[in-house]
């Protein structure tokens, strides 16, 4: 019997439009505190810095994410108290939240082409973006494609695909990056947008061994009791898709 490939959707725009001028006002407050470059040295060239609404360790410098698995739930910084309008754009999202940054990439800054594991709907998780501020010169290219995200809007985004940024403009790009674990509720609204099939499908191309490092080091430092479990369950999944392409 001949395989049907089912194209997996990389990225969904969701049916909200946030108020810019109250997340910019916001914003800019905090602009003045020392926000932390991302881990993932290796990955990017230029500034890309983030704070957290919600963290591990309830520090708004820690923009690790949460361990899925661990029962405890994030913690809320200090920052939430102060951003009242974040905090509103957060409660619309009736899931599990593993992560709630602003991620700032200054003119010039580069994200290399990279996929991330595991951060896809058909993994059971999602990550959103919604821009606060951006600018006609930043490329966001996603599983080929090149998605403009308009100031206020709300996109899924599944990173387990292939993607890369560049500010090419001359101002700042930062959005509010959430993730979330699915359930009855998220599932109700994705597949309202796309095909249950093509959300739930994987990528078709392997992710690259420099990614695979980058994914395990992240876990190593999500820690939790389950941290091995975790590693080894990705590390079949890797080894099974290798062999279905294979076969």
């Amino acid at each position: 019997m001949e395989s049907i490939i089912v194209r997996a959707t990389p990225f969904l725009r969701l049916p909200y439009q946030f108020d810019v001028a109250r997340m910019v006002s916001e914003l800019d407050d905090l602009l003045r505190l020392d926000w932390k470059a991302h881990y993932n040295e290796e990955c990017f060239s230029g500034s890309w810095r983030g704070i957290s609404f919600l963290s591990p360790s309830g520090q708004f410098q820690d923009i690790t994410l949460g361990n899925p698995n661990v029962e405890e739930p994030l913690k809320a910084t200090e920052l939430l108290d102060r951003c009242p309008y974040f905090a509103s754009v957060l409660s619309t999202f009736k899931c599990t939240l593993t992560s709630a940054r602003l991620l700032w990439l200054r003119p010039g800054a580069i994200i290399k082409e990279h996929s991330d594991g595991q951060m896809g709907y058909e993994d059971g998780n999602f990550r959103l973006h919604i821009p606060v501020k951006t600018n006609d010169g930043v490329e966001f290219v996603l599983a080929g494609e090149q998605l403009v995200m308009e100031p206020g809007s709300c996109w899924y985004t599944n990173v387990n695909h292939l993607h890369r940024v560049v500010n090419r403009g001359t101002t700042d790009r930062v959005h509010l990056v959430i993730d979330g674990l699915r359930n009855s509720w998220t599932d109700e609204l994705f597949f309202s947008l796309a095909p249950k099939e093509e959300l739930l499908a994987s990528p078709s191309y392997p992710v690259r061994s420099a990614d695979r490092e980058r994914v395990l080091e992240q876990l190593r430092l999500m820690g939790g009791p389950h941290q091995d479990e975790i590693i080894e369950q990705l590390l079949a999944s890797w080894e099974d898709s290798t062999d279905r392409r294979n076969a």
